[in-house]
Order: structure tokens, then C-alpha cells, then sequence
């Protein structure tokens, strides 16, 4: 459930209004409230990545996901979604193991 999940968040449409200029994802941290906000931000993720995924995984599987939005909004070229899974899985082990 958790790779799907995860695979699901990772935009694949170049319809969508996200701010996809450069430097957009590192923004906040040019700003203290904004820096304040991200980093609240990111504990609230891998609290609940971890119920998922454990607590070993979640700061893993965080920075994994970050990077894989990053990329697929700066890309022309998206990721199919089984090479998304892939490299989930890759990370995560197969679904139904530890953290699954």
C-alpha cells in the first residue's frame, strides 16, 4: 500500500499548476519563516512515513520522494510510473515485507 501511495504523489501531468521555475523547491530556504515551515513540514512527513515504513526508512523514503517531485517537475520527459515503483521498491523492499 505504501508504494503505491508513495508512487501516486510523484506529478506525471504537465497540466497542473505547481511552480515549476527553478530553485522553487529551495525557496524556503532563503527565508527563516519559510525554512521554519519547511522543516516542520518535513518531521510531519516522516512521522507519518514511518507509520508506513518504519522509522528506519521514513528520512529515506522522504528524500527519496522529494527528489523524484523535484525531478518530475523540472523534467519534459516524465518517469513512467513502473520505473517510480522500481525505484520505491528498490528502497523499500517489496511490498508485504518489513515496513510494508
Amino acid at each position: 500500500m505504501i508504494i503505491g501511495t508513495a508512487v501516486d504523489v510523484i506529478p506525471i501531468s504537465e497540466g497542473d499548476q505547481l511552480d515549476r521555475s527553478p530553485g522553487a523547491g529551495v525557496r524556503p530556504a532563503c527565508r527563516v519563516a519559510l525554512r521554519t515551515l519547511t522543516q516542520a513540514w518535513t518531521r510531519d512527513s516522516r512521522t507519518v512515513l514511518a507509520r508506513f515504513a518504519g522509522p528506519d526508512n521514513a528520512a529515506r523514503l522522504d528524500a527519496l520522494l522529494e527528489g523524484m517531485i523535484m525531478h518530475a517537475l523540472l523534467t519534459t520527459v516524465p518517469e513512467p510510473r513502473e520505473t517510480t515503483r522500481d525505484t520505491i521498491t528498490r528502497t523499500l523492499g517489496p511490498a508485504g515485507g518489513p515496513g510494508a
